[in-house]
């Protein structure tokens, strides 16, 4: 009677062919990596992280925005403003 223990290895198709070489000898390196043994090809399953904002790149927008907006408001105040010729002389 032969024994089979479980094992905590992933196990992977015996069909599985590199995505890279086309040969079938990939084996499991971890828990979430699979590697090529004829090409090197590494290869996660692991789900990636979504990429976090650029908070740089929205600061200095924001900033700009900001400075502009100001700049277009003190531009509106130092214009100056029309007002009628004042008669300065009394009859």
């Amino acid at each position: 009677m032969s024994s089979s223990s479980p094992s905590n290895t992933p196990s992977l198709p015996h069909c599985t062919a590199c995505p890279k070489c086309g040969k079938f000898t990939i084996v499991a390196e971890g828990h979430q990596l699979y590697v090529c043994l004829a090409c090197g090809e590494k290869k996660s399953t692991a789900k990636k992280k979504p990429k976090d904002p650029p908070i740089f790149g929205v600061t200095l927008a924001i900033a700009g925005l900001v400075i502009f907006l100001n700049f277009l408001h003190e531009t509106e105040n130092r214009r100056p403003s029309f007002q009628p010729p004042t008669n300065t002389q009394s009859p």
